[in-house]
């Protein structure tokens, strides 16, 4: 059973005298969860009332000595999102989305941010909605794990010398230096935030212009601006700055900052979203709210093909329900479009018509 508390959802698993024996949040709580380790812990006790919701009664079956294991040792995320179940959310797969790489990415992150870590808060069903969410995400971002780079700006390279170089959409030959739209002059490696150190870039004739000197989208996410590379660069101890294209070719630095992004961007973030809003509403907010919450002009199609790709992982993934749409505006109005339309633009999503988590449930 799930108890809301100062809106966040809180998991109580009760023994068969009907007595709590166990209480975990939902998110990682590490105060929340010894406190109450101790009051289920504490010899004679019977019922203690915690952080004035929560209640936690010693089952007069258990040792008065025993100590409960209020957060037990979870298996890692891959024994959920297995190389099997990967494989068909995303058949078209290809470097540097390696279901390997994933999984090293999720546990480097997860051993360097323990409070803090992805698809490890609440039941093993709201993992698995996080872990569809996400995909969901991703699979769109990247057109179904295909491309690494940003299409328009580097669809189009050559590799001179060992030297990967771009040719962003319109390039001609000999069309002088290149002002990288990602670059903010006002971010660098000296202002507060800070930002990778960028400028015009040079073109080598015929070629077009070197990769790692510009701060276009790139990985599962499409990070993009050299101030998300400076800040993901630094999350996962890697300099992004002197090379931002290992997001493109390293397959634990591409999955990290898509993991970096998920875990710290927007307010809330795409992992509050789902694990206490239980939203997908809200991680798409946060991702490309501007364009597809609601959906401006020319994005329809993107928030249909994005809601597909979320259906598909989650039918994968084998949850429940869908999560909620609240949290992005037009979202659900988007939806409801798609499976009672004809289009085959949402055709994975046929099979949960009329099967949405409530905005406010905690019923995951």
């Amino acid at each position: 059973m799930f108890r809301s508390f100062r809106n966040v959802c809180y998991e109580l698993n009760v023994d068969n005298a009907g007595n709590v024996a166990e209480a975990v949040r939902t998110v990682n709580d590490p105060t929340f969860q010894t406190t109450a380790a101790a009051a289920v812990a504490a010899v004679g006790a019977t019922q203690v009332e915690l952080a004035e919701a929560v209640v936690i009664t010693l089952s007069p079956t258990s040792s008065p000595t025993a100590s409960p294991t209020l957060s037990p040792t979870r298996p890692d995320a891959c024994t959920l999102l297995t190389s099997d179940v990967f494989s068909s959310v995303a058949p078209s797969a290809s470097a540097p989305y390696s279901h390997a790489g994933l999984c090293t990415a999720i546990n480097n992150w997860n051993a360097a941010n323990p409070d803090n870590q992805i698809f490890m808060d609440g039941t093993e069903l709201v993992r698995k909605h996080e872990i569809s969410a996400f995909l969901g995400n991703v699979l769109h971002e990247s057109g179904d794990l295909v491309h690494p780079r940003e299409i328009t700006q580097c669809g189009t390279n050559v590799d001179v010398g060992g030297t990967l170089h771009c040719q962003p959409s319109g390039y001609t030959s000999n069309q002088g230096a290149y002002s990288d739209p990602y670059c903010s002059s006002s971010h660098s490696t000296t202002t507060t935030p800070k930002g990778c150190d960028c400028s015009a870039v040079d073109e080598v004739a015929g070629s077009g212009y070197e990769a790692k000197k510009l701060f276009f989208g790139r990985g599962p996410i499409q990070l993009s601006w050299n101030y998300n590379y400076i800040d993901a660069g630094s999350a996962l101890d890697v300099n992004l700055c002197a090379n931002p294209d290992l997001v493109a070719t390293d397959e634990a630095v591409a999955w990290g900052t898509a993991i970096w992004f998920w875990m710290t961007q927007g307010s809330p973030t795409p992992h509050e979203s789902v694990v206490i809003r239980g939203q997908f509403g809200g991680t798409l907010k946060a991702i490309n709210g501007g364009n597809e919450c609601p959906a401006a002009s020319g994005f329809s199609s993107s928030v249909a093909s994005r809601l597909d790709d979320y259906c598909r992982a989650a039918t994968q993934l084998g949850v429940n329900v869908l999560l909620s749409f609240a949290g992005c505006d037009g979202l659900q109005a988007a939806f409801n479009t798609c499976v009672e339309g004809t289009s085959s633009s949402c055709s994975n999503c046929m099979v949960w018509e009329g099967v949405t988590l409530p905005p406010t449930s905690c019923e995951l």
